[in-house]
């Protein structure tokens, strides 16, 4: 899609039916957190993006606090002062970001203690093995600690176990996804799951 030119139509139009879902699952829970959203770098490089997203949000009130979108490190580190007065403009319209894949780019804490993001998303890559290695384990753990210095919220990506899970949460991390919870499921097994989960 980035080759053919089709990326920013189709990351709108994802924005689009994730908007659309945002509305159903809060019809179900009116307390329904964030839906996250993965930003492309040819996006990342558009000047007009945060007008687009915000036209689709607008357009169906669906509250900024209810979005989460995703970077990488390597997007915001070709051209690091422009990815930052986007990010600082995402922020002030209430939008939260974080940074995937962390620990795999080759961003340096100088600059990520500058970029205005509210969490980083630490990749499957250091998950998988724990705590059996413990080299990924030391880095899993470091990392935790170190987004916590920075006051960055920690979420592991690719928790498939409940060693693994318990082992994230003796180093504090605050939020977790992977297949101990869930495999991935339409959005109307999701809504089933959704409604389970409030009644009971």
């Amino acid at each position: 899609a980035e080759e053919a030119g089709l990326i920013s139509r189709l990351g709108m139009l994802v924005l689009d039916i994730a908007c659309k879902d945002i509305l159903s699952f809060r019809q179900i829970d009116a307390g329904f957190g964030r839906v996250a959203i993965n930003l492309s770098a040819s996006q990342f490089n558009e000047y007009q993006l945060l007008d687009e997203v915000r036209g689709v949000t607008e357009f169906w009130r669906v509250p900024s606090n209810a979005l989460e979108f995703e970077i990488t490190e390597s997007m915001v580190m070709h051209n690091r002062d422009q990815a930052i007065v986007l990010m600082d403009a995402f922020k002030k319209e209430g939008f939260s970001l974080s940074i995937d894949d962390f620990g795999t780019g080759y961003s340096s804490l100088a600059y990520l203690k500058r970029f205005p993001v509210d969490s980083v998303k630490v990749d499957r890559s250091f998950i998988k093995d724990i705590p059996e290695d413990p080299n990924d384990t030391a880095i899993a753990h470091t990392i935790v600690a170190m987004a916590h210095t920075l006051g960055l919220k920690v979420i592991a990506e690719g928790v498939d176990s409940a060693t693994q899970l318990q082992t994230l949460q003796n180093f504090d991390c605050d939020e977790y996804q992977g297949y101990f919870f869930s495999k991935a499921i339409p959005a109307r097994d999701f809504i089933a799951l959704l409604q389970q989960q409030v009644s009971n």
